[in-house]
């Protein structure tokens, strides 16, 4: 076990321990002590900057705020324009990923205009009948 200043911590949960830092800058989101973007507060103490947190987003400043149970994080609190940029990052790399599995298999067949006029004649017959 190691003392945080506060309370034991589980080794377990060492990695990502919230500690005093006073020589960091941090914004500040009324946590009794600073902290930096990769430590841990509470889910108690998250709930209570929620409106802190929100209104620095707000201003276009703010880091990522990691929270969970005993300061092993469980979840993390991020500007919702961060949050959209990783959910487009994250398509891009399933779309990019989906055309690499399809020119992997690719067979070099490809439909001729004749065969393409063919298939929407049947479609428009096919909506006609």
């Amino acid at each position: 076990m190691m003392h945080d200043g506060r309370r034991e911590v589980p080794a377990q949960s060492r990695d990502r321990v919230a500690v005093p830092v006073s020589d960091r800058l941090a914004i500040s989101y009324g946590f009794p002590y600073d902290i930096a973007m990769t430590e841990v507060v509470t889910t108690g103490e998250a709930r209570d900057a929620l409106h802190r947190i929100a209104k620095h987003f707000d201003a276009g400043e703010g880091e990522p705020v990691y929270f969970g149970s005993h300061r092993r994080a469980q979840g993390v609190i991020v500007p919702v324009d961060v949050w959209e940029m990783l959910l487009e990052q994250v398509e891009d790399e399933l779309d990019g990923a989906l055309a690499r599995d399809r020119l992997t298999n690719d067979k070099g067949r490809r439909l001729t205009p004749e065969e393409i006029a063919a298939v929407f004649h049947r479609l428009r017959a096919a909506r006609g009948a």
